[in-house]
């Protein structure tokens, strides 16, 4: 069977994706990390046009498999050469490396894990594309001061942590949450893109990027909080003979 039999209009997204990813490495690497950020926002707003597409065509392991190599580019290798970035010019640049590198390894296994269980109701774990765009949007949303190294090594582990840990994370599909959010995400890249010609003013872009970090945040802290109070519970004690 020829390769290109087996690309549909789902798999040649995933292909731009890993194109945006690529390009976002790029710009990471020529130190615009605003702009490499960008990139990988876009490249999530991708990822999610192509997992609708994907639902409405047959299952395709291959697909399946770009898309895994893409997210690992965007969100993995792109998000995690962003985080050296921003550490190399500290202390602790050495630590930063190491902790990037975690970063890449965890999304890797994050990935790996998921085709273990793609028809589950729920991610097992952190969504890397989650990750990666928790990632972008810190960098783009950060005031004007730098986040402490100390601080932002913490919030990477804290991520490398929720990749691999086993709580259940909802799959958010429901248009009524994806829309709100898919439109914000939208007009954060558009309005980054205009800012020349419109003139908007650092702040605006900012405090979008911020209230999308937020649900982020959200999203990545309550299922854990669900998770630990569950497993805190005590469990009920067997009922014992009636007299």
């Amino acid at each position: 069977m020829r390769l290109l039999d087996n690309l549909r209009l789902p798999d040649l997204i995933t292909i731009i994706n890993l194109l945006l990813g690529f390009t976002a490495i790029l710009l990471a690497a020529q130190g615009n990390l605003p702009a490499s950020a960008l990139f990988i926002l876009v490249a999530v707003l991708g990822d999610g046009l192509d997992g609708l597409l994907a639902r409405g065509v047959e299952h395709s392991v291959f697909g399946e498999a770009l898309d895994s190599l893409a997210d690992l580019t965007a969100f993995g290798i792109g998000a995690g050469l962003v985080l050296w970035r921003l550490t190399e010019a500290t202390p602790l640049a050495e630590v930063g490396m190491a902790v990037a590198g975690a970063y890449v390894v965890c999304g890797a296994l994050r990935l790996a894990r998921f085709h273990m269980g793609a028809q589950a109701p729920a991610f097992e774990g952190l969504p890397i594309t989650a990750a990666g765009l928790t990632v972008a949007l810190a960098v783009l949303a950060r005031p004007r001061h730098d986040l402490p190294p100390t601080l932002l090594l913490v919030l990477v582990g804290l991520l490398c942590l929720l990749m691999v840990s086993s709580i259940p994370y909802p799959k958010l599909r429901d248009k009524r949450v994806l829309a709100p959010v898919g439109g914000l995400a939208t007009l954060t890249v558009l309005l980054h893109w205009l800012q020349p010609l419109l003139g908007v003013p650092p702040a605006a872009l900012q405090g979008l990027a911020g209230l999308l970090l937020v649900l982020m945040v959200v999203y990545g802290v309550s299922p854990a909080v669900l998770h630990v109070r569950r497993g805190r519970a005590p469990e009920a004690a067997p009922a014992g003979p009636r007299p």
